[in-house]
């Protein structure tokens, strides 16, 4: 955030495809964690294919947490679901556990 004297300006934000698409060469390798929103908005955005390996964090209704945010949660084939399209995308996913 950026403040004059006489109000406050937000800076521009950009969101991680964008920024993959702008910094990101095809041929570096690029590993990074991510929840499955963000991974599905990824997939949109056509950016997924710059990333090469990917731990993906997709909580499923039956895990346990504390979180409040329940809306969040898939079903438990919902997370295979994507798991399997991010393979055919060419990524190599893993589960995140933490």
């Amino acid at each position: 955030m950026e403040e004059s004297s006489s109000s406050i300006r937000l800076a521009p934000q950009i969101g991680i495809s964008d920024w993959l698409k702008k910094n990101v060469r095809e041929d570096e390798y690029v590993v990074m964690k991510a929840e499955a929103e963000l991974v599905e908005d990824m997939i949109k955005a056509k950016a997924i294919c710059l990333v090469d390996e990917l731990f993906l964090d997709c909580k499923n209704q039956w895990q346990d947490g504390k979180k409040k945010n329940k809306k969040s949660r898939r079903a438990y084939w919902e997370c295979l679901a994507l798991y399997g399209r991010l393979r055919d995308e060419g990524v190599a996913v893993h589960q995140w556990w933490g």
